[in-house]
């Protein structure tokens, strides 16, 4: 696929993705010229879901956290949500949690990926665990604190690109196309 149709079918500007791009900002190694997926279509529409701020003022998260996030969570989804056949819509997003250690005030980010209704028990037991594993946690046991929680609809997106790729004559479910 060229780079006028990825940037069409994740809905971006081609200017705006190039910059991604030279700024290393992109959930995926650069193909070669014209060799583009609707897999590379995907995460772009899913990273700039997390970005955010389509001229609404109200932004998400920074491109140069966001494209690692998607490189993260695309391994969690059962299939890939190109392939989605569950009924439920797919989520993906980061919790920041905070806790006291000592005088100072750690961070860290959890991933998450999965249905809506999921979220509630999947944030628990993230709050009872740290970056550096059960062990560390234990003494900070229920003091975890949810700082902010960033989440999109995969399926949402899935749908656009499958949309917007049959649009311009694409077949979403052409083996070669999504790989």
């Amino acid at each position: 696929m060229k780079r006028a149709e990825i940037a069409y079918i994740a809905d971006i500007r081609p200017k705006r993705m190039d910059l991604l791009r030279e700024r290393g900002q992109i959930p995926f190694e650069p193909p070669e010229r014209d060799a583009f997926t609707l897999d590379h279509a995907f995460r772009l529409r899913l990273m700039l879901d997390l970005i955010g701020g389509e001229d609404d003022g109200l932004g998400g998260l920074a491109p140069s956290d966001a494209a690692p996030l998607v490189v993260e969570v695309m391994g969690r989804f059962p299939r890939h949500p190109l392939h989605q056949i569950e009924p439920f819509d797919w989520w993906a997003g980061v919790a920041i949690l905070e806790a006291m250690q000592g005088d100072e005030t750690r961070r860290w980010a959890v991933t998450y990926a999965g249905e809506l209704a999921q979220f509630p028990a999947w944030l628990d037991e993230a709050r009872t665990f740290e970056a550096g594993g059960p062990d560390r946690a234990v003494a900070m046991r229920g003091q975890h604190r949810v700082v902010r929680v960033f989440l999109v609809n995969a399926t949402r997106a899935a749908n656009v690109v499958r949309d917007r790729a049959e649009e311009i004559g694409i077949d979403p479910f052409a083996a070669e196309a999504s790989q």
